[in-house]
């Protein structure tokens, strides 16, 4: 009676452990790795490189860093600033066919730096700073990669920031300075050209 309960737990499990096996070995596409650039940071003054890594048919991960320039207006002047952000997203696909592609959702966090410089009437003290912040949102996207290897991927995301900090170059101006204004929303818009290796 033991042995017969044994083996029929043991098929059972095997039965239930198929589909399962099955699904996974079908989810197993890779590793991929797709290096891309975004098109649209060059608008904004900035370039952007992508690197998106897929484990598996459904799931990737992809850091993208960028660095620009940029200009704000103050009272008397202007802010310009030197930019960097940095971007760590995760996508999942909804229905992948080459891995890694398609539809997907994907919730990103960010992290940016600006250094601001005054260009304007003389303050009669050192106004410069850098400012951080850290935040994340969540968005949709679309990425088809051709089988010559070309991809093509568009996506939109937005959020928020969770923290900011700023640094003046001078200790004590902080009390003497209108800040450059710093929009809160999180914005991730991409529309990117690569190659998958």
């Amino acid at each position: 009676m033991g042995v017969r309960m044994s083996k029929n737990v043991i098929v059972a499990v095997l039965i239930c452990a198929a589909p399962m096996q099955a699904w996974a070995a079908e989810d197993e596409a890779g590793p991929t790795v797709d290096i891309s650039t975004n098109l649209l940071a060059p608008l904004a003054g900035a370039i952007a490189l992508g690197i998106d890594v897929s484990p598996t048919k459904h799931i990737s991960i992809e850091a993208l860093v960028g660095t620009g320039t940029g200009q704000t207006p103050g009272t008397g002047g202007a802010w310009s600033y030197d930019w960097v952000p940095a971007n760590l997203i995760g996508k999942y696909y909804l229905f992948p066919t080459k891995g890694g592609d398609g539809f997907f959702v994907q919730a990103f966090l960010r992290y940016g730096r600006r250094s601001f410089n005054w260009v304007g009437d003389d303050q009669g003290f050192d106004p410069d700073h850098a400012a951080f912040r850290v935040g994340g949102g969540a968005g949709l996207g679309f990425k088809h990669v051709f089988d010559f290897g070309l991809v093509l991927e568009a996506h939109l995301g937005l959020g928020y920031e969770a923290f900011r900090d700023t640094q003046f170059d001078t200790p004590g101006s902080s009390a003497q300075v209108s800040l450059a204004e710093w929009d809160p929303l999180l914005q991730l818009g991409t529309l990117g050209v690569g190659y998958r290796f």
